[in-house]
């Protein structure tokens, strides 16, 4: 077990909730990650918003730093891997081409999310197959939440976390792993993102990533 990590058994198969924001499948040795959202910083500026450059270098060697903890042999990206079309500057294509370079030894599987369908003038230039989604028993990987008949889903998409604190308290917003009956959600992976609050009765299980350790949220603590 991973520092900080968490283990469940979902469907007969162990999965590894990682505090990187990150899951890891350890019977097929593969990495599933959502919502990278490279190039957002680039959009923001190119819509003259002055946000600091950094935010996807740091987050591709997060990743990196994942791979090679697990030592994962594939790596599912469950959509929404560019942000926008225009952030992808010949810069941010390099960079990311590069940095697949070094990881080429990896096989690397993209499902298209919400924000990649509307970009599909750039998404070739990232030397990525890609598709809506994929079966691997027991699981569907797709992008948006939703409940599959005969396979349990993983997906991103809603960017979940849960907001602990108030009554005096300091309030602060955590990200989380969300698992319910038929589905699984991950936190984004980016940490330049919005996340969205679990509203009251979601159900399921709750799993936050707090100081670099993921743990199981119980009704009542925060």
């Amino acid at each position: 077990m991973m520092p900080g990590a968490l283990e469940l058994e979902l469907r007969g198969q162990r999965v590894v909730l990682l505090a990187e924001r990150a899951a890891y499948w350890r019977d097929q040795e593969m990495l599933w990650i959502a919502d990278m959202h490279c190039g957002k910083a680039a959009t923001f500026r190119s819509r003259h918003v002055p946000i600091p450059d950094g935010s996807m270098e740091a987050d591709l060697a997060r990743l990196t730093g994942v791979l090679e903890r697990t030592q994962a042999r594939r790596l599912a990206i469950l959509g929404d891997w560019i942000h926008a079309a225009r952030g992808c500057t010949d810069e941010v294509i390099e960079t990311v081409q590069a940095w697949r370079e070094s990881h080429r030894h990896v096989e690397m599987d993209w499902i298209r999310g919400n924000h990649d369908r509307l970009s599909e003038s750039v998404r070739s230039r990232f030397g990525f197959a890609d598709s809506l989604f994929l079966d691997h028993a027991p699981f569907r990987l797709q992008h948006e939440p939703g409940e599959n008949a005969d396979r349990f889903t993983i997906a991103g998409h809603v960017h979940p976390t849960m907001m602990l604190g108030g009554r005096g308290f300091p309030r602060v917003q955590l990200p989380c792993f969300h698992v319910r009956e038929q589905v699984m959600v991950l936190p984004a992976f980016t940490s330049f993102a919005g996340g969205y609050p679990l509203p009251p009765g979601s159900g399921g299980r709750v799993f936050l990533i707090a100081s670099e350790e993921v743990v199981e949220w119980k009704a009542g603590r925060g």
